[in-house]
């Protein structure tokens, strides 16, 4: 399944940029593979591994940073381009932004970041988010920050959503984590019972 992350990845390479999306390291040693991908000519898919990279990120901070660090330096080595952009999704330290001094750096997470690696975020120069309060709860950096809605790649719509016709219900899409506590499920069922002339498509996890 493609998330967000892997949207963005997509979108990039298609506009001309040269992507290279990097997978979290699996957890037993594996030498760094570019691969060009079947998607599209401008995006590769960078992977590698690291022998207890797992148990050293949850027991051994200290060490987990320098092995992290060992390992970005392969990375580049092995992908040999100076990047222009960073822009990372996920917060769990596999991405250390001082690493790489000259790039634009982009924070992007679109879930809360847990408090213990809340310093993840530190480097960036910019911060987005899907939700105002994960913008809130790390103010503290003082990076400047914004708020950009989720999104749905087009060719969904395309392929499961074709656009009204005459005569044809309005079509009302809703992109979004349906299983959150704070989504006000009986106003939702307000809207769809008092509004019988339109279809509503709902795209998230529901159960």
């Amino acid at each position: 399944m493609l998330l967000s992350k892997h949207h963005y990845a997509i979108t990039l390479a298609k506009r001309g940029n040269q992507v290279y999306f990097i997978n979290p390291p699996f957890n037993r040693f594996q030498e760094v593979s570019v691969e060009k991908t079947s998607i599209h000519e401008n995006l590769s898919i960078v992977s590698y591994g690291f022998l207890g990279i797992q148990k050293v990120r949850f027991h051994s901070p200290f060490l987990f940073r320098i092995l992290n660090r060992f390992n970005l330096s392969r990375l580049k080595r092995k992908v040999c381009v100076q990047p222009d952009v960073i822009w990372n999704f996920d917060f769990n330290g596999y991405c250390d932004f001082f690493m790489f001094p000259n790039a634009v750096k982009i924070a992007h997470p679109v879930d809360f970041v847990p408090t213990n690696l809340k310093n993840n975020v530190d480097g960036a120069n910019v911060l987005f988010s899907v939700a105002n309060e994960i913008l809130e709860d790390l103010k503290e950096f003082k990076i400047p920050s914004f708020f950009i809605n989720h999104g749905i790649h087009d060719g969904f719509f395309k392929a499961h959503a074709p656009e009204s016709k005459v005569g044809k219900k309005i079509k009302v899409g809703y992109v979004g984590n349906l299983l959150r506590v704070d989504v006000n499920h009986d106003l939702i069922l307000q809207l769809i019972e008092k509004n019988t002339e339109v279809e509503f498509i709902f795209i998230g996890n529901y159960k």
